[in-house]
């Protein structure tokens, strides 16, 4: 009878302490969740800043073409057109739901800036090759022309149009646009068609470098500008929070379930020990 006690009283502690371990096991962070989130935030931020700086590298003809880019497009869309993204299972509800509403934020950003930078390339392809053009056809025209003047015009125009190439301001856009019209209205009076002709195909690629240029860099600042990153913060931040409160609550389980476990013995010891003596003294007194 006394041993039967003991065991019930065992088996009760043991299952007390099973229930407590097991919890503790569920609410503790799962490494393995933990290092594959963590992993795909640290990858997103370096897609975030290899994108920034390759759009730069081709706007000032860095790189001789958009590979780079490419590739960044290609591995955005693995990340967000693939499986979505799994949340850690230990994060709770009201966490998940503000790290979810983080991200999709982050992927609505990512979905723009894909967009802008298919119009950055295109803008940025037509400037290159403007600038690519412009110097031999204003050096051309200014051989095919006999005219003083139209030379002097023409190099002004070269001159003045690389600048507007390398840099930006409202004093050098206006001065280039007034010597766009001085040399357009000279050349519409020119006899020699072939001259003429050579002069507008550099009138044309000038305003294409001016207005290419300032599209291009407009398209690209608005890259720069997006918020991306502050929407990829928020649910860093977020999920360290949750992350850190559960490895806590994970480490004072761990603590309360060791607790529990010399609480448990101790009371199973004292109480087989009260028992066996009880049967000791009840023995006596049926002797």
């Amino acid at each position: 009878m006394i041993s039967r006690a003991v065991w019930r009283l065992s088996a009760l502690a043991a299952a007390a302490l099973t229930a407590t371990v097991v919890f503790n096991e569920r609410s503790a962070p799962d490494q393995h969740e933990h290092q594959a989130f963590s992993q795909l935030l640290d990858d997103t931020r370096a897609l975030d800043q290899d994108m920034a700086r390759h759009a730069l590298e081709a706007r000032f003809q860095l790189v001789s073409n958009y590979d780079q880019l490419t590739k960044d497009d290609l591995d955005v869309r693995a990340i967000h057109d693939g499986s979505p993204v799994e949340v850690p299972t230990f994060v709770r509800a009201g966490e998940r739901r503000a790290i979810a509403q983080a991200l999709s934020r982050y992927a609505a950003l990512a979905r723009e800036r894909q967009r802008l930078l298919e119009d950055f390339k295109s803008k940025n392809a037509l400037l290159k090759n403007s600038i690519s053009y412009f110097p031999s056809l204003a050096a051309g025209a200014s051989k095919q022309t006999r005219d003083p003047v139209l030379v002097a015009h023409i190099n002004e125009l070269r001159a003045l149009t690389l600048n507007v190439a390398l840099r930006s301001g409202p004093q050098l856009l206006l001065a280039q646009s007034q010597e766009i019209s001085a040399l357009s209205g000279q050349a519409a009076a020119h006899e020699d068609d072939k001259a003429r002709h050579g002069i507008e195909l550099t009138l044309a690629h000038a305003r294409t470098i001016a207005a290419s240029k300032a599209d291009t860099d407009g398209v690209l600042t608005r890259i720069l500008e997006l918020p991306i990153g502050a929407a990829r913060e928020d649910a860093q931040r977020l999920y360290s929070k949750a992350y850190a409160r559960a490895a806590t609550e994970a480490r004072y389980c761990g603590l309360f379930v060791a607790a529990m476990a010399f609480a448990l013995l101790g009371l199973v010891t004292h109480i087989g020990l009260r028992l066996r003596r009880a049967a000791i003294e009840l023995g006596k007194s049926n002797e």
